[in-house]
């Protein structure tokens, strides 16, 4: 049923399963919510894909606009770096964001892994010059200009699920919420098609919630 829904108009609201939401949250639970929710976004036809695709672009290119304006660019210097991903597998691909990002003024940034440390390193980099790096990711070269925590205006944030209340499930490494700890002024924001939201998903005391959520369907706010 929801590969059907998922394969429908982008802008059309979808109805998650609740079967998706398990009743307890240990590690069995949260890797089977993994495999359903993988399985569905997996399953999206390439036609469908690229029309959310260009709706969940044009939400998040809204929210950065939002953020330029807010700072005022022309006196930013604690904050002006947008922190993209390069997109594995069937997540929503963001690359098109960049161009928009250097537009309004604002650096770029790339995530590292860095063998024994749980946090993400971000360098300043195009898109282009990534490479092959850990977990099938591409990723900057470790001599690419760095980018400091608090330089960081805002993440875009891919995962697995996503619920209703800034929830965000990924592969369990815990990265981006060890990230995010080391850099609270930045906003989070979530990028996914709307076949990936859950009523609830599996938080910890460790987990840190969403700013936002942006889906082909919708833009979903959390907190402040």
């Amino acid at each position: 049923m929801m590969a059907a829904l998922c394969r429908s108009s982008p802008t059309a609201p979808l109805r998650v399963h609740p079967s998706v939401t398990p009743p307890a949250f240990d590690r069995s639970a949260k890797a089977a919510l993994r495999a359903q929710i993988l399985s569905r976004r997996d399953q999206l036809s390439e036609g469908f894909r690229g029309r959310a695709q260009l709706a969940i672009h044009d939400r998040a290119a809204e929210a950065l606009d939002g953020l330029a304006g807010l700072a005022g660019l022309a006196g930013l210097a604690a904050a002006d770096v947008v922190a993209l991903y390069s997109a594995k597998g069937s997540e929503v691909d963001v690359g098109a964001l960049e161009a928009h990002a250097r537009r309004l003024g604002f650096r770029v940034a790339y995530p590292r892994v860095v063998r024994g440390q749980r946090w993400l390193a971000f360098h300043l980099v195009d898109g282009a010059a990534l490479r092959p790096g850990r977990f099938g990711l591409r990723e900057p070269a470790p001599s690419e200009p760095a980018a400091e925590p608090g330089a960081i205006a805002a993440f875009l944030v891919p995962g697995i699920a996503f619920d209703e209340e800034g929830g965000r499930l990924g592969w369990g490494r815990g990265y981006y919420d060890s990230t995010f700890a080391r850099a609270p002024q930045a906003r989070r924001l979530g990028v996914a098609f709307e076949c990936q939201v859950a009523a609830r998903v599996p938080q910890t005391e460790h987990d840190i919630s969403l700013h936002a959520l942006f889906t082909e369907a919708r833009v979903r706010r959390f907190g402040s």
